[in-house]
């Protein structure tokens, strides 16, 4: 390959995180790779080709007809190799085939489902072998950098491809200049650059210190007219010339404000603006009096899912107003009608919080993003759609729905009445199934008016008693439909196959449901 046609930096580490997760599925039926950001076949297949060389029995079906010709400069046979989902049925379905099937696709499949029974390889699973990685990676300089990859690894507000970029960038670095710029470079987590981030090396100082810093970024984001008279205050404050003006053109970048990685803004610049004062150490005790214990630590943050392990946790003789099963309910109503004045048109990350009853307050973050698009395509008689969208990972194709993104098919009730009539007309586990999904919509029904709530805080909505009596039924209906599905299909005549135009979905469903 020239220097030009070699894949990037991003694609040949996903390529092998992606060969370690096939590796280590080996046993399963399969692997259904999708949604992985930085996928490229010049860079996967060689890697892949690489594990049949070391005796790892593959069949490689890689959804792309261009991959063809990575696959043959890769070495890999087109006896083991295609580009068509059918082929990869095939090898599903062959008897006595021990080889690991694995798929590999940049987007949906109509014929996907028939592999959801595969282990799935996508960023949730590929960003464990990224920070066992850079823990190893990183170790030997100091113990603060494997603490905070543990930290941001499980945080899921930070996107695999953050992560990617992150360590790409901090991957050839050594010493002080490694400690220095994974402060510096945090930006590309949506953090605000902090030289000092990692001064106090502890767990829970560097939690701290994130939720701090994530604070002041989705102010920035936000940008209030509050924070507005807060900017204009400090700027006619600073007194040196030099530094207002640095300030002044900080502003200036702040107008197009979407992610940290776009502003030159540092969270010390950030404080100074907004008026956000350091907090201070603790006093020492005083001198000569070592028996005096020092003052109590402040209580931790609440969030909405620990107040609902609360609940969960809380004793039936305990008086705690703040557990209480009304506080929850209360909570939840709290945060609906917070959530139904938010713009159906922002994407930016949106505060939230609910006062308890001692006066505490719970605080939270609405992905505004998800939320509007879930309400967009999730609705009574509406159950998604298949939208073609573009970006690298799953976070940015969803930042990008409302500006870029294309539905090509709503998934309405009137589609699947079509196939419940059809099954309920020729035989009586048909009928059955179809009553069965009434109900499950029926009670769907009931519980879509907290359908923003779930996507905030779905544990607590789970835990308050009057959603969660709503939940319950939903549940078991759900349950009834996927036992009736496959018993009333395995049990249906065969013409029921050729009623219908769309036979290969009714067929599809028969074959998924029967037994192995």
């Amino acid at each position: 390959m020239t220097p030009s046609s070699l894949p990037p930096e991003a694609s040949l580490l996903v390529s092998q995180l992606l060969a370690e997760a096939v590796r280590e599925a080996q046993g399963q039926p399969g692997v259904l790779v999708r949604d992985v950001p930085h996928l490229d076949p010049r860079a996967v297949l060689p890697e892949l080709a690489r594990l049949i060389t070391q005796d790892v029995d593959l069949r490689i079906a890689y959804l792309d007809p261009t991959a063809h010709a990575s696959a043959s400069v890769a070495g890999i046979s087109g006896d083991i190799f295609t580009t068509k989902v059918e082929q990869a049925e095939v090898w599903r379905n062959t008897r006595g085939l021990d080889a690991l099937v694995v798929v590999i696709t940049e987007m949906d499949a109509a014929k996907l489902t028939s592999l959801e029974d595969f282990a799935p390889a996508g960023p949730g699973q590929l960003r464990r072998y990224l920070v066992e990685r850079a823990i190893v990676k990183f170790s030997e300089p100091n113990e603060v950098l494997p603490r905070w990859w543990q930290i941001i690894g499980a945080d899921d507000q930070i996107s695999f491809s953050d992560l990617v970029d992150y360590f790409l960038t901090l991957r050839d670095l050594q010493g002080v200049e490694l400690r220095d710029q994974a402060a510096l470079q945090i930006h590309r987590l949506g953090l605000l650059p902090d030289p000092t981030f990692f001064d106090g090396p502890s767990e829970k100082q560097l939690r701290k210190r994130l939720a701090d810093n994530r604070t002041i970024a989705l102010r920035l984001a936000n940008f209030s007219e509050e924070d507005r008279q807060r900017v204009d205050k400090a700027l006619l404050a600073e007194t040196e010339p030099d530094r207002r003006a640095m300030l002044r053109e900080r502003l200036h970048d702040l107008q197009e404000f979407r992610r940290g990685g776009e502003l030159n803004l540092t969270a010390e610049d950030a404080r100074q603006l907004l008026n956000i004062k350091r907090t201070p150490p603790p006093p020492p005790p005083p001198p000569g009096n070592p028996d005096v214990e020092p003052p109590p630590p402040p209580p931790p943050s609440l969030n909405f899912t620990s107040l609902a392990v609360e609940n969960l946790l809380r004793d039936d003789a305990d008086d705690d107003e703040d557990s209480a099963e009304s506080t929850l309910d209360n909570a939840v109503d709290e945060l609906r009608g917070q959530l139904t004045e938010i713009d159906d048109s922002t994407v930016r990350p949106e505060h939230v919080s609910v006062s308890l009853p001692s006066g505490v307050q719970v605080d939270g973050v609405v992905a505004t993003d998800v939320v509007n698009m879930v309400n967009r395509l999730v609705g009574e008689g509406s159950y998604g759609a298949l939208v073609k969208s573009t970006g690298h990972d799953i976070d940015t194709m969803v930042r990008g729905f409302h500006q870029s993104a294309d539905v090509l098919q709503y998934f309405e009730r009137s589609q699947i009445d079509v196939f419940l009539d059809a099954f309920a007309a020729v035989s009586p586990e048909g009928a059955a199934l179809r009553d069965a999904f009434f109900d499950y919509d029926a009670s769907r029904n009931a519980l879509l008016p907290h359908l923003g709530e779930l996507c905030v805080a779905p544990l607590l909505v789970s835990t308050a008693p009057a959603t969660r009596e709503l939940i319950t039924p939903v549940i078991e209906a759900y349950r009834k439909v996927i036992n009736r599905r496959c018993i009333g299909l395995l049990d249906a005549p065969h013409g029921v196959w050729r009623r219908r135009p769309s036979t290969y979905r009714v067929a599809h469903a028969h074959r998924h449901c029967r037994p192995r």
